[in-house]
């Protein structure tokens, strides 16, 4: 799931429109308020969306999906990113993709890194602490890259000590469920997150205090 990447999807006004990624076709809402009262686009080809790319891996092979500065969709596959950016209601590819994972984590938060993860669940951004960080879950650890300290982090759930150069704890993903498979930030300063599990399709939020607040269950119909 990404938000805030399209606009005017839904409506003539939106800006921060939110998209559903499945198997089974693209989904498109107003922004996740929206989620439980049902979808305003439902596009069954993704080339329709995601398109530019000969090479792009079938959907069934999409590992993770972030936006980034509600400016660029980046899709994890294989080893590989392929990024599009924000053209308002259509996306643009980005030609100098696909490139290695590695390279692009790099290129985003310029900083050189040494451990690279695979077989991610989930991606998401987050710059609400004046650095610009990212954040990836492979199912069983976390992984933390900024262009700030610290610059990589590989954790558990439960750490602790992942604190930044303000004493700003930074694992923030302490009370997520086992069992989520999309999270993405709800604003542009990429503070506040709505997550959604499987395979019950039921999102929460996470605020800035840590707090968890269901949602309910996405209508994709």
């Amino acid at each position: 799931m990404v938000q805030g990447v399209f606009t005017n999807k839904c409506t003539s006004s939106s800006q921060a429109d939110f998209l559903v990624i499945t198997h089974q076709g693209l989904y498109f809402y107003d922004d996740y308020t929206s989620l439980t009262s049902g979808p305003c686009l439902y596009e069954a080809n993704y080339g329709a969306t995601f398109y530019g790319f000969s090479n792009l891996p079938d959907v069934t092979q999409w590992e993770a999906a972030m936006a980034f500065q509600n400016s660029w969709v980046d899709i994890y596959t294989g080893g590989e990113v392929y990024r599009w950016q924000n053209a308002g209601n259509y996306l643009s590819k980005i030609g100098v993709y696909p490139k290695p994972t590695k390279s692009h984590i790099q290129f985003i938060t310029s900083t050189s890194i040494s451990i690279t993860p695979t077989n991610l669940v989930w991606a998401v951004h987050r710059k609400d602490t004046g650095g610009h960080l990212v954040y990836y879950y492979d199912g069983t650890q976390y992984y933390l890259y900024n262009n700030q300290n610290p610059k990589q982090r590989v954790f558990l759930q439960n750490a602790t000590d992942v604190i930044d150069q303000n004493s700003r704890d930074l694992n923030i993903w302490k009370d997520l469920p086992s069992n989520v498979v999309g999270l993405t930030a709800v604003d542009n300063s990429g503070a506040e997150f709505v997550y959604v599990t499987w395979p019950d399709m039921l999102h929460y939020k996470l605020d800035r205090h840590g707090q968890i607040h269901n949602l309910g269950q996405i209508k994709l119909s």
